[in-house]
C-alpha cells in the first residue's frame, strides 16, 4: 500500500481520509510523512480510531459523516463493521448476501468536504469510502483537490459517472482506476472524463469492486 501511495503523497501533505473505518489508510498515510484529518461516523470505529492513534498529533479524527449538506442523518450500522452506511439504496442491493445485515442505527451529525476544507485547508489527497454514498459527498465539494479516491460497486454505476462528470466540472480532471486492492493503476495514463466513463460503462458485473483516482488541476 505504501508503494502505491507515494506517488501521489509525499512529506508534509494534508490528506483527508473520508470514512476512515478502523484507520488502515491513515496509517499509510502518516507513514508517508503526510498530516490526516480521518472523519469516521461509526461510534465503535471512531473509538478504535482514537484508541489505535491515541499518540499521533499527526492526526485528526472526527466523529462525523460527510455528504452534500450539513445535517443529522441515520447511520445504518451493519454487523461487520465496513458496510455501515448512510445509503438506503445500498441496503437494497446487498441485504440479501449472507454477511451483510444493518441492525441499529445511530444518528450522526455530517459536515460536506466544502467545510473541511474551510477548517482544515486543501487537503493533497482525499480518500472517499462510504458504501455508496460517494455521490452525495462529492456534491458538497466545490473546489478542486489534486487527488480523490472514491470506491466503485457495480449497482452504482450511473453514480460513479456523475461523480466523475461533476468532478471534472471543479477543474481539468484526469481519471485512472484501480482493481480492490491490488495496488495498481490500471491504465498507463489517467485519461479524460468522457474515456473514463465509457470504461466505468464497460466494467463487467462481476468487477466487484475498485477504486476510481482522480487528478484535478
Amino acid at each position: 500500500m505504501q508503494k502505491f501511495y507515494q506517488q501521489f503523497i509525499h512529506p508534509n501533505d494534508l490528506c483527508f481520509d473520508v470514512g476512515a473505518n478502523v484507520g488502515d489508510w491513515s496509517e499509510v498515510f502518516l507513514s508517508l510523512g503526510a498530516s490526516v484529518v480521518a472523519i469516521e461516523p461509526q461510534s465503535e470505529s471512531v473509538a478504535m480510531l482514537r484508541k489505535r492513534f491515541e499518540n499521533n498529533s499527526a492526526i485528526t479524527i472526527l466523529h462525523n459523516g460527510v455528504g452534500e449538506k450539513e445535517e443529522v442523518k441515520e447511520l445504518k450500522v451493519s454487523v461487520n463493521q465496513f458496510n455501515s452506511t448512510f445509503s438506503d439504496e445500498f441496503i437494497e442491493k446487498y441485504k440479501h448476501y449472507s454477511y451483510a445485515s444493518w441492525p441499529t442505527k445511530e444518528s450522526v451529525e455530517l459536515t460536506t468536504l466544502d467545510k473541511l476544507i474551510q477548517q482544515f485547508g486543501p487537503p493533497k489527497f482525499c480518500k472517499i469510502d462510504a458504501e455508496g454514498y460517494e455521490l452525495e459527498i462529492v456534491k458538497g465539494l466545490s473546489h478542486p483537490i489534486r487527488f480523490i479516491q472514491f470506491e466503485y460497486v457495480p449497482p452504482f454505476r450511473s453514480q460513479v459517472v456523475e461523480c466523475i462528470h461533476l468532478l471534472d466540472k471543479l477543474g481539468k480532471a484526469r481519471f485512472n482506476y484501480s482493481f480492490y486492492e491490488e495496488m495498481k493503476l490500471q491504465l498507463h495514463e489517467f485519461v479524460n472524463a468522457a474515456a473514463m466513463k465509457t470504461i466505468v460503462r464497460s466494467f463487467p458485473e462481476d468487477f466487484l469492486v475498485g477504486d476510481i483516482m482522480a487528478e484535478m488541476f
